[in-house]
């Protein structure tokens, strides 16, 4: 039914390219504008009364998409921290930039194989893949193990002198953005990206509590073996309550601290990977020895490229970008949205999220995309506070898309989940007489929503911002009214 939806909206957007031409000549000739409706007044002054009462910062706009005409807005030009819609600007840029199989893991080896044994090492290039063993991703995880046996069986290698190393040179060694908050580190929502990410770059925990304060044990983790020292400052408390894991990037040591409430058998907890390359690493090791490959030497990494390239014997190709660009939206996945940022910087040795900006922005630039003087992104997911934007700078981008090559857009309007039923948004603008396909941006004092609205055949541009949010519920219910006044559009 999504995709039938989909379709739909697509095809009525090609008559829509016609109508858009159209209305340029009107406008020349003095084609009056659309006029605001009785409900769009009532819900301005909603807006500013809930402003005033400390509800939220609010800036709004709804336009047709076809003719560009401004159904409603309510500050559309205040500068705001977009939280996750800023992932809107790194999928747009990275379906346009980006090839259609965007990451390649390269297996090499050095060295010679003689008589079942590699003399030299098994290196694994990465290309910043996200999806390697991811969640969002589970045939691929067969898919990749497959090739990585298949390419030794290929080569007849049963034994391996030196050891697998990692290469994880693709991308810089800065995992955990600067601009990120502290409080943030160490939380699996914050994992940082490397040259190799494996298992989504977090760590599921399963707990244990008993009735003493200090009964808390770790029963296992997710991946296993993970090589992490757990440093449980987690305390107990009848009344319960949340705890979390902090430590430094690339350092194999966690401290979870907190409290959890007593007496429970099993409790989950999810924390960043310190060191994805060199789990992966181990790993991949564990994983020719219990297919009956022997590795003689300790897991490596490389932050490095090689000095000499190695023998390729063969290439895991991840997913196609289409799929990819579907997780980072559809799920608000923030390790994905930062991998694509730094793959359009690959040019640069290392690729960094700074040079991945520049590009982005260069790109946009070149095209025309003219944003207001406070435009500033520092990151791919939004999870920097410092990124802004306004909602008119939103509607720009949305629109620029909906005019591109329609496989191009297919993937990009693909991406993001239907409100109401799907993803980070089903139970936003439920049971509405329109369609809906948005992105959502939530943090502390932020919730933001962005995206289309087909409604009767016509397609609209809705932006939704507010920031120093203190009644979410009331927020939300004044957003749905903003979408709602597309069925008062004679």
């Amino acid at each position: 039914m999504k995709h039938y939806k989909h379709l739909l909206f697509l095809a009525v957007l090609c008559l829509s390219t016609i109508a858009n031409t159209t209305y340029t000549l009107l406008a020349a000739e003095g084609e009056p504008e659309l006029k605001q409706t009785k409900q769009a007044t009532e819900l301005y002054q909603q807006l500013a009364h809930a402003e005033r009462k400390g509800v939220a910062s609010f800036s709004c706009l709804l336009k047709a998409a076809d003719t560009g005409e401004e159904i409603f807005s309510y500050q559309p030009n205040r500068s705001m921290i977009p939280a996750s819609t800023t992932k809107l600007f790194t999928t747009a840029a990275a379906t346009l930039l980006l090839d259609s199989f965007p990451f390649v893991t390269d297996f090499r080896i050095s060295g010679r194989v003689q008589n079942g044994t590699l003399v030299g090492d098994l290196i694994i290039v990465g290309s910043g893949d996200p999806t390697i063993y991811s969640k969002y991703f589970p045939a691929d995880s067969i898919r990749f193990r497959e090739s990585l046996l298949a390419a030794l069986q290929a080569h007849q290698i049963k034994r391996i002198e030196g050891a697998v190393v990692v290469n994880a040179a693709a991308y810089d060694r800065i995992g955990f953005h600067p601009e990120w908050m502290a409080e943030d580190r160490g939380e699996w929502y914050a994992n940082g990206v490397y040259g190799f990410n494996i298992f989504d770059n977090w760590i599921k925990l399963t707990l244990s509590t008993g009735s003493d304060k200090y009964d808390v044990s770790i029963l296992r983790t997710y991946p296993p073996r993970s090589g992490v020292e757990w440093d449980n400052q987690i305390v107990t408390s009848k009344r319960g309550g949340s705890a979390e894991g902090d430590g430094l990037p690339l350092v194999e040591k966690r401290t979870l601290k907190g409290t959890l409430p007593t007496n429970r058998s099993s409790i989950k907890l999810s924390v960043d990977m310190p060191h994805p390359p060199f789990y992966a690493a181990r790993f991949i090791t564990y994983l020719l020895q219990d297919n009956g490959i022997e590795v003689a030497k300790a897991p490596e990494v490389s932050f490095t490229p090689p000095e000499s390239k190695g023998k390729l014997i063969g290439r895991y190709w991840g997913p196609k970008k289409g799929d990819i660009l579907h997780a980072t939206n559809y799920f608000s996945l923030n390790h994905y949205a930062e991998t694509l940022l730094k793959a359009m910087a690959r040019g640069e040795k290392p690729a960094s999220t700074e040079v991945g900006i520049k590009c982005e922005l260069q790109f946009f630039k070149e095209e025309g995309l003219k944003f207001s003087e406070s435009f500033r992104l520092v990151d791919g997911s939004g999870l920097a506070r410092a990124n802004r934007f306004t909602a008119n700078d939103m509607a720009i981008l949305l629109h620029f898309m909906m005019h591109q090559d329609k496989p191009l857009f297919d993937n990009y309007l693909y991406s993001l989940p239907e409100a109401g039923s799907e993803g980070t948004v089903r139970r936003f603008l439920s049971n509405k007489p329109y369609n809906s396909y948005l992105k959502s941006g939530s943090m502390s004092g932020v919730q933001c929503y962005a995206g289309y609205i087909d409604y009767q055949g016509r397609q609209y541009l809705l932006v939704l911002m507010a920031n120093n949010v203190k009644e979410r519920a009331t927020t939300r219910t004044l957003f749905s009214k903003v979408a709602d006044l597309v069925t008062t559009i004679e």
